[in-house]
């Protein structure tokens, strides 16, 4: 999901979206006008209404997040489009522009609008029924092949840009400024219902894609250049076609007692550095500390003295046998050493989980086989668990449990060969 500062920021100049805004706004103002000189007194809370909430809302979802990634993100692009479709007219009729034209357009222009709106596809687009199908028609095609080209290539943009709304006002606006009450809240509910189905429909390509990852809609290449939180064509897929997608915020995750929904951003840097110890594929030390003081900068921020810091950091070195290199700068440090003094810095302030990042990815195999040794024989000692992930196969050696997954999909879960490699189980194999 994309951080709250992503969503705030991103902002983009869409043509189309400009020239329909600007052409309902200046018809809007045209008919107060008309109302002002005529003497008759409109609601401003409906004019506020008509411009803040109906135009305001087509301006955020065209200019804002939805309208810079729905080419990138299936369901930015579904959120975008079913919006267009039912939110922004619903919000737009508010404002009662239909009834503002009758009372300002002259005989001859009420006459054309009457004709206008007693066609018979006007009759049939604003029929409750006829509303929902052709929306879960339109939505339809969002599980065809057509729908790639639907959200990436701009001449369709533009044309769905303008049809959409278009189409969502020609269905909602008559029936909402013109029928009885009862015929509204149907209207509503029928819409609130089509809007879960839809979500429910959009379900149909990822549940396809557990069976079968090769169902895609026609983006089949990674994408370059993107941030880290935006997921390629085939996780996009996934997630969007997910129910899981949208019950993700759902229930809560506690460590240690603390729900994590609840913590500000302060909190959680300080949960991570209590509870959390980390060993990267890079090693991430700092080059001008030396292996020492690379393990007393998690200690000096999490407040401990100085003193103490120090001699737990050269403690936690020489138990993995590098009491020998406290001075030295991880320039001076082979790959082996480096990763060990990355371990003791994910163990200085007593975590009870070490997440660790493909942590054999930059070293030999007998070196990898040693820091795997190593993680598992320190875990046990200090009775912490530990997560990695990692292509390495060799890693089964020392792990409790392996769990494979392929392109999102959980694959396989089995139990690993930690009893009979690690030296500190009884019943490890003899070195």
């Amino acid at each position: 999901m994309p951080p709250l500062d992503v969503v705030l920021a991103s902002w983009t100049l869409n043509w189309p979206s400009l020239a329909l805004l600007a052409a309902a706004a200046l018809l809007y103002g045209r008919g107060l006008r008309t109302a002002r000189h005529r003497g008759i007194r409109w609601p401003w809370w409906r004019t506020l209404t008509f411009y803040l909430l109906g135009l305001g809302s087509f301006a955020v979802l065209s200019f804002g997040f939805t309208g810079v990634y729905s080419h990138d993100l299936r369901w930015v692009f579904t959120l975008k489009t079913t919006s267009y479709l039912f939110i922004v007219p619903l919000l737009v009729t508010a404002g009662k522009p239909l009834t503002l034209a009758r009372e300002t357009l002259g005989p001859a222009g009420m006459a054309r609008l009457d004709r206008f709106l007693g066609h018979a596809l006007m009759r049939a687009l604003s029929n409750t029924i006829v509303a929902a199908l052709l929306g879960l028609g339109i939505f339809t095609l969002f599980l065809t092949p057509l729908f790639h080209p639907l959200r990436t290539d701009p001449l369709w943009d533009m044309a769905l840009t303008i049809l959409v709304p278009l189409t969502g006002m020609l269905m909602v606006v008559p029936i909402i400024e013109d029928a009885s009450s009862k015929t509204v809240s149907a209207l509503i509910i029928v819409e609130f219902i089509y809007v879960f189905i839809e979500l429910v429909a959009d379900a149909v390509p990822g549940i396809m894609m557990r069976i079968s990852p090769q169902i895609l809609d026609g983006a089949t290449q990674g994408l370059t250049g993107h941030p880290g939180w935006l997921p390629g064509p085939l996780r996009d897929q996934q997630l969007a076609g997910d129910l899981l997608w949208f019950l993700a915020t759902a229930g809560r995750i506690l460590v240690s007692g603390q729900d994590t929904s609840t913590l500000g951003p302060a909190q959680l840097s300080r949960l991570r550095l209590q509870e959390f110890g980390f060993v990267f594929q890079t090693f991430n030390l700092l080059s001008a500390l030396t292996a020492e003081e690379n393990v007393m900068m998690p200690l000096l921020t999490a407040g401990v003295p100085r003193k103490e810091a120090r001699a737990r950091a050269r403690a936690a070195l020489e138990q993995l046998q590098l009491g020998h290199r406290l001075r030295n700068l991880p320039r001076d440090l082979s790959g082996g050493e480096k990763q060990r003094v990355a371990i003791a810095r994910s163990l200085a302030n007593d975590p009870r989980l070490i997440l660790a990042d493909e942590p054999t990815a930059n070293l030999d195999a007998k070196t990898g086989q040693d820091v795997t040794l190593l993680l598992c024989e320190t875990a046990c000692r200090e009775n912490r668990a530990v997560i990695i992930v990692s292509h390495d196969q060799r890693l089964r050696t020392a792990a409790k449990r392996v769990i494979t997954i392929e392109d999102g999909r959980l694959t396989a879960e089995e139990a690993g060969d930690h009893n009979l490699n690690c030296r500190m189980h009884p019943n490890a194999a003899p070195a």
